[in-house]
């Protein structure tokens, strides 16, 4: 007899974990990687959530300056420290400190530099998406929070859950609903979109640019007001 599968895993970013056990698993999630959907059994459902990546430089560098995680606060970190959330070590960070204590040590605009950097392999990541899987359905930070019923029941119909599964599903989208998580999930420091624009200089807008010219205009934030 086969292996049974269980219910639902989320991977963080960890990608070898989630290559061999995915199988095991009805529904099993990945952050920050890309994936090659070729591997996937034929008739595949998948879902991927897309957020502006300013205000991800905006809402990591915050996140990740208090320490929030435990390799946040790893002295002298490697590359293997890092692949757990898949970052990349900023070039400049200096022996004995930790990212968060090398971020404290920056001004805003260097913070936020640090963070782009931070972030090399993420937006590598996004750079090469395809928008245009008719199996995957694409939804943006902004249309789903504060609008989670009519965004996961978008995403509800489209993996077909129906009867008490769909009840269940519609009952946890209630429950964890960003304006229900606030003051409970310290993940959370504000859940707005739009936050580089309180936070961004021309000088780290230049250097996002920089690095990723062509990031913004293929997850479709170039010229999106929000």
């Amino acid at each position: 007899m086969g292996r049974k599968q269980l219910g639902y895993k989320h991977f963080n970013s960890h990608e070898i974990k989630f290559l061999n056990n995915k199988q095991n698993f009805s529904i099993a999630s990945l952050n920050n990687r890309p994936i090659d959907f070729s591997t996937l059994p034929s008739g595949y459902r998948a879902s991927h959530f897309v957020r502006d990546p300013r205000d991800l430089v905006v809402s990591g560098y915050f996140y990740h300056k208090r320490g929030a995680e435990p390799w946040c606060n790893i002295v002298d970190p490697t590359e293997n420290d890092f692949y757990i959330v898949n970052g990349m070590i900023p070039e400049n960070i200096q022996k004995g400190m930790s990212f968060a204590s090398y971020l404290s040590s920056l001004s805003l605009e260097d913070g936020l530099k640090a963070e782009i950097d931070f972030r090399e392999k993420h937006f590598q990541c996004m750079e090469g998406w395809d928008f245009d899987n008719p199996q995957c359905l694409e939804l943006r930070y902004e249309d789903i929070i504060g609008n989670e019923l009519d965004a996961f029941t978008k995403i509800i119909d489209h993996y077909q859950f129906v009867g008490s599964a769909r009840k269940r599903a519609l009952s946890a989208v209630e429950k964890f609903a960003a304006k229900n998580q606030v003051n409970r999930q310290q993940h959370i420091r504000n859940p707005d979109s739009g936050q580089w624009k309180q936070h961004f200089t021309k000088d780290v807008e230049d250097y996002l640019y920089k690095k990723h010219p062509t990031l913004l205009q293929k997850t479709g934030y170039e010229s999106r007001t929000i």
